[in-house]
């Protein structure tokens, strides 16, 4: 069959799912202006989602000429392990075999989001937080970023002639019980918040429901983490906490990964609620507070990703040029 030059990015978080459908030109995208979202709790299988998918584009999925897949969780081969999804797998090689003809490329989905930050697009709808000012694509940087959980990747560069993505799972890493983590909050995590018996991973509050627990924990009642969140709904010392911990655990990230050229923060949350690091002198407070290398983290420039469909973009973009992912 003959394939036109149409691009399918799809974005499988641990929430939500959005489709993307862009022209390719080069090796460049250009928006048409379709896509799809819908919860992943609305469907029982990845054959349902694509499906919905491939209907709320409008395009069908065997004409494409190139399909491009970010999917939180981690990433093996055309498979994807995430607990949030239908039987904990995604398997794109069984579900898209026999009706889509272009090769399927599959990454993790923050190895996508520091995928689009080469586009100048999505560049120029950042919001800056703090930090030097110019967009450290032509060096290593991080991305940090709390949904449903709490992303992490690092894209190191080597001017614009080589690339390569190492996507993480940091978000389940332990959180370190540091001066500014008051013992009771600490405690009340441990007894209701948690399932780990290890102690306390990062995610548990630097996430949509680590979110609603500092809610509760600052005396907030009947918190609905999925319901539409305004500044004035948070109290200072919720945005207060949530920032200055945001900030100290991607310090750690950089420091840990040596992404010495930037930061840029994304995911569900701070899409939905910016105000959370935009404006918010508790996060830089946090991300300056390594001592050893306060100087350098004080210049680093740190940009927040207001791009909705970065994910899908960052997906489309693999797709089409092909980035080593660790």
């Amino acid at each position: 069959m003959q394939m036109n030059n149409q691009v399918v990015g799809l974005d499988f978080g641990g929430t939500k799912v959005e489709g993307v459908l862009f022209e390719r030109s080069g090796l460049d995208l250009v928006p048409t202006g379709r896509s799809a979202r819908f919860l992943v709790a609305d469907h029982s299988s990845l054959d349902s989602m694509l499906t919905a998918l491939q209907t709320g584009l409008g395009v069908a999925f065997a004409d494409v000429l190139n399909f491009g897949v970010a999917a939180a969780g981690r990433v093996d081969g055309l498979r994807v392990i995430h607990p949030d999804y239908p039987g904990g797998i995604l398997d794109f090689e069984a579900a898209t075999a026999g009706w889509v003809a272009a090769p399927v490329t599959v990454m993790n989905d923050f190895a996508a989001e520091a995928r689009c930050c080469v586009k100048a697009a999505v560049q120029a709808s950042c919001i800056h937080i703090c930090g030097g000012t110019t967009h450290p694509i032509d060096t290593t940087f991080a991305v940090v970023g709390p949904g449903t959980g709490l992303g992490h990747s690092v894209y190191y560069r080597r001017g614009r002639s080589f690339g390569a993505i190492a996507a993480t799972e940091a978000g389940h890493s332990t959180l370190p019980l540091r001066n500014q983590l008051s013992m009771p909050l600490l405690g009340q995590l441990l007894a209701h918040e948690t399932n780990e018996p290890d102690g306390v991973i990062v995610e548990a509050v630097l996430s949509g429901r680590g979110l609603a627990f500092l809610r509760r924990y600052f005396g907030e009642e009947n918190v609905d983490p999925m319901a539409p969140l305004s500044e004035a709904d948070l109290s200072p010392h919720v945005r207060r906490e949530f920032g200055y911990l945001l900030g100290l655990q991607a310090a750690n990230f950089v420091v840990s990964t040596g992404a010495w050229g930037g930061l840029y923060l994304s995911g569900g949350v701070l899409k939905r609620s910016p105000w959370l690091v935009v404006g918010n002198p508790a996060f830089a407070e946090g991300f300056h507070s390594v001592n050893r290398h306060r100087e350098a983290m004080s210049k680093m420039p740190v940009w927040l990703i207001t791009e909705p469909s970065s994910g899908a973009i960052g997906a489309a973009l693999q797709s089409i040029s092909e980035v080593v992912v660790l």
